[in-house]
C-alpha cells in the first residue's frame, strides 16, 4: 500500500507527480486538511452539490477523455 491512509489513487498521483516526495508529504497535507476543514473535510464533490440548494452546472467537452460518454 502507498500510504498508510488508504488513499491510495491521490497518493499513487502524487508519487507520479512529485516522486517519493509526494509519498512522504502526502501523510503531512492530509492530516494538515482535516485540521482546517474539520468534519468537512471527507465530503465529497458529489456530496457537496447534493447538500446545496444552489442551482448546479457540470459541464464537459467532448474530448473529455476523463467522463465516460
Amino acid at each position: 500500500m502507498c500510504n498508510p491512509l488508504g488513499w491510495e489513487s491521490a497518493c499513487l498521483a502524487d508519487k507520479r507527480s512529485a516522486g517519493i516526495w509526494g509519498v512522504i508529504a502526502f501523510p503531512l497535507f492530509w492530516g494538515y486538511h482535516n485540521i482546517l476543514f474539520g468534519e468537512n473535510a471527507n465530503i465529497s464533490a458529489l456530496d457537496g452539490i447534493n447538500r446545496t440548494e444552489i442551482p448546479v452546472m457540470i459541464t464537459h467537452g467532448v474530448q473529455d477523455n476523463v467522463i465516460a460518454r
